[in-house]
């Protein structure tokens, strides 16, 4: 079966929030200490169906491997932080997207259908589910991110760095080619970009940048 390679990917040059401390432990126990800024980012799905694989690049002493995401137990590399939690009666790596001193943002794709997000507490409760179907139709998809952007805000939003984030989300990526000064101030073409059901809320999750509000 031909598999459709690189959905999206992520590069990642000379990150240093975690330069010393870079690695990642494996299923069975065993740490790799990685090569810092070294890591690379890939998930593609397998032909027809809506199995989702994302595997990770890195280099150990210069020499290059790689790892499937579901074979990691842990790890710590460049933007992202990856630690295990129960899901269905089975122990999974999930990235954590944000952190403060009580909660965490947690979030896992396998399939091209559903985000499984949730907000839990220091002993791992689900506090909110924040999953997302990516078959719901258009205006029920709409709301669903609605709900899940203002229970991000709700319990996060004390924090600066995820505020500004979720904003990076509210409007089209179009906005951006209207900074000139003709367009830039131009409230009527701001508010028709304004993006009130966060359409790209989505690269939110694709893209799981950790943020320590600690």
């Amino acid at each position: 079966m031909k598999k459709l390679f690189f959905a999206f990917l992520f590069i990642f040059f000379g990150c240093n929030i975690y330069s010393q401390n870079e690695y990642i432990i494996d299923k069975k126990g065993k740490k790799i200490i990685i090569d810092d800024g070294s890591t690379m980012m890939s998930a593609f799905y397998h032909g027809k169906t809506i199995k989702r694989t994302v595997r990770i690049y890195y280099k150990q002493n210069g020499i290059e491997k790689s790892i499937e995401f579901l074979d990691i137990k842990e790890a710590k590399y460049s933007n992202y932080k990856i630690d295990t939690f129960k899901y269905e009666d089975k122990d999974l790596p999930y990235f954590i997207l944000i952190e403060n001193q009580n909660l965490r943002l947690i979030s896992f794709q396998n399939t091209n259908k559903f985000i499984h997000s949730y907000i839990i507490d220091e002993n791992n409760n689900v506090i909110e589910d924040l999953t997302l179907n990516l078959y719901s139709n258009n205006k029920k998809l709409n709301e669903e991110r609605a709900i899940v952007e203002s229970k991000i805000r709700k319990h996060f939003g004390d924090c600066e760095n995820v505020i500004k984030r979720l904003e990076k989300y509210k409007y089209n990526t179009m906005k951006n080619t209207y900074k000139s000064r003709l367009y830039g101030n131009n409230k009527d073409i701001q508010e028709k970009l304004e993006n009130k059901n966060y359409e790209t809320l989505m690269i939110f999750f694709d893209n799981p940048m950790y943020l320590n509000c600690k």
